[in-house]
């Protein structure tokens, strides 16, 4: 017979959470292992917010970031997402151990979408229950479902939007770069963010011509009306910024 797992003092633990200390400083209070807390704090969101959750013990939350990849200088970054929920091989995976982004990530599992209107339902049921006992988790879980109702979707064409602001804030930025970024803001991997945006380096192109375009005209524009060269250095170190990247 399997041996019975010690349940998990969810009170003393959130008692030392709230004295700031960290999951390895509360295992050795609590004397137990973290993968132990984390099997245990796992089971008792699980319990607490998804108790008609059948797949819950197939599933597994680990921590730490759900994936690598190298960025344009060859060096390896990790994603940035404070969560991920990976329908493939059910797993969660979880940067900080937030009770609330444990509940989001698990919406994701048991609804197996986005952040449409059925992920937040399920988001809003988790509400509802934290509410019964925690004001804080509640207020946090209601404020996150009324900001994705509001929010427009992340598109491709919401991302394209973006590359004339990153030309205008650095214009020297390379078509490797504005993907490291891009990748980054957005939690995904290089890789995932070209899949996307499979016009990302066309629609850089364009803008950086446009850009390019715009500048000349304006410098040109300056220059017939006399202004002074010393006036006009902002404006052409800026072009050939945009030169220098596009060569």
């Amino acid at each position: 017979m399997p041996k019975a797992r010690t349940p998990l003092d969810v009170a003393r633990y959130e008692e030392l959470k709230s004295q700031g200390l960290s999951q390895r400083q509360i295992t050795k209070e609590l004397g137990i292992a973290e993968s132990t807390l984390r099997d245990n704090l796992s089971r008792t969101i699980c319990r607490a917010y998804f108790p008609q959750w059948r797949q819950a013990t197939t599933w597994t939350i680990k921590p730490g970031a759900r994936g690598q990849y190298r960025d344009a200088q060859g060096m390896t970054r990790a994603t940035s997402e404070a969560g991920y929920c990976d329908d493939q091989t059910k797993t969660i995976w979880v940067q900080a151990r937030d009770t609330a982004i444990i509940i989001h990530e698990i919406c994701h599992a048991v609804t197996g979408g986005g952040h449409g209107k059925t992920w937040q339902a399920h988001l809003a049921a988790a509400r509802r229950a934290a509410a019964l006992g925690d004001q804080g988790l509640a207020a946090a879980l209601t404020e996150e479902v009324a900001g994705y109702a509001a929010a427009p979707p992340i598109t491709a064409r919401t991302i394209y939007r973006r590359v004339p602001d990153v030309l205008v804030d650095t214009p020297n930025v390379t078509f490797a770069h504005l993907v490291d970024y891009l990748a980054y803001d957005y939690g995904l991997t290089g890789p995932e963010l070209l899949a996307k945006c499979s016009r990302l380096r066309t629609v850089f192109e364009q803008a950086r011509r446009q850009e390019m375009r715009s500048l000349r005209a304006e410098i040109k524009t300056w220059t017939a009306y006399g202004k002074a060269p010393q006036l006009l250095a902002p404006l052409t170190q800026w072009l050939q910024a945009l030169e220098a990247a596009s060569t």
